[in-house]
């Protein structure tokens, strides 16, 4: 089952949030400060963040974060799948692969494109996302922080 994030919610996302910034699936660690307010803008109602949380036969199973954005060079709409966590008993179940789809059958009908980014030793999410039929590119990333 696959349920948008509710403030009864935000312990255990905080927990399963901790965990994914500590794992391979990322580059680095972040602020638990970012973290609180990213649950604080969703539950908030933000029309560019969406948090879902993900179970399975009624135990948390793992969360989904999505944010929207306009992008010229597909002319609308971008979801970016900007983390996908499931907690390890979890994995190999096709609870992913559901989420993905969830997000895909779900997004309004302007939306032009799915996005995501994965860290290249990540090679279980790569198989699935090219299962999904997402395809590489070669774009690098920069970044200017404030």
């Amino acid at each position: 089952m696959i349920r948008e994030l509710r403030q009864e919610d935000r312990e255990v996302f905080l927990t399963m949030c901790q965990k994914f910034y500590q794992s391979s699936a990322v580059l680095h660690g972040i602020p638990a400060a970012n973290m609180e307010e990213t649950f604080r803008r969703i539950v908030a109602g933000s029309p560019y963040a969406q948090g879902y949380l993900l179970t399975h036969q009624g135990e948390t199973a793992g969360y989904l974060l999505t944010s929207t954005t306009y992008s010229n060079e597909v002319g609308g709409l971008v979801i970016w799948l900007e983390e996908l966590y499931l907690e390890e008993k979890f994995r190999g179940l096709g609870l992913g692969g559901a989420a993905m789809e969830y997000i895909r059958q779900n997004c309004p009908a302007d939306v032009r494109r799915l996005r995501l980014e994965v860290t290249p030793c990540n090679q279980g999410a790569i198989r699935l996302y090219e299962r999904k039929g997402y395809q590489k590119l070669d774009y690098i990333q920069m970044v200017q922080d404030f």
